[in-house]
């Protein structure tokens, strides 16, 4: 459907277009699991798309991921998909202690249904696995690409040097290349000779997706 469409779209205008179109469902037709799952979702990738900005806009979108992932799971505590949606607050916001017991809260639950599409990326981005991630953005069959990309980024530049994150970024860009977090990490990170290329192409992004996009917004 057209919010989980924006979902799956790294960068922080089509997940801000997704929380504003699952707020409007709300409104017309009342609250439901499956639009409040919407809400974590979406309000996790912005506080994480957006974790760059210099305001406190990314800590108020992952308060109200975790605060929507809690009413999930209060609201229907017998949901396996509550329980995946706190996971995916919890692990996309860096707190790997939380999500994991989530994860296993939901496995308990689901019996013999299969794992959320976006799963795997969940659960190697809380064990660290940078690696298999990056491996992961090459299949084809795979929505969310875009999403391993970003976390595979987020998890080389904790603590490695700057050459194995543009390593990463090199990978991921070609899998995300509208994602301004991406593209900032690249002018973190880099030599003067990417920076040069980022200083161009992140103002070219803007203009052309992000100012188009909003100017077709209702």
């Amino acid at each position: 459907n057209e919010i989980e469409e924006h979902l799956i779209f790294m960068s922080v205008l089509s997940q801000y277009v997704a929380v504003r179109r699952a707020h409007d469902l709300i409104t017309a037709q009342g609250e439901s699991p499956g639009l409040l799952c919407a809400l974590v979702r979406g309000y996790t990738n912005l506080g994480h798309l957006s974790n760059h900005h210099w305001t406190a806009a990314p800590e108020a979108f992952t308060a109200r991921a975790l605060l929507y992932a809690q009413r999930l799971v209060v609201k229907y505590p017998n949901d396996a998909a509550a329980h995946w949606h706190q996971a995916y607050a919890y692990g996309i916001a860096g707190r790997p202690d939380q999500a994991q017991p989530a994860i296993e809260r939901a496995r308990a639950l689901d019996g013999d249904e299969a794992d959320p599409a976006w799963a795997r990326v969940l659960e190697l981005t809380i064990h660290s696995q940078a690696e298999q991630l990056l491996d992961l953005i090459h299949e084809e069959d795979n929505p969310h690409t875009s999403l391993a990309a970003v976390m595979a980024v987020y998890l080389r530049a904790l603590g490695h040097r700057d050459s194995v994150v543009v390593d990463a970024l090199k990978e991921a860009g070609r899998h995300a290349p509208v994602c301004m977090r991406l593209i900032s990490s690249a002018s973190e990170h880099a030599g003067i000779s990417i920076k040069h290329r980022t200083t161009v192409h992140g103002p070219m992004v803007f203009t052309a997706f992000t100012l188009d996009d909003l100017a077709s917004l209702e």
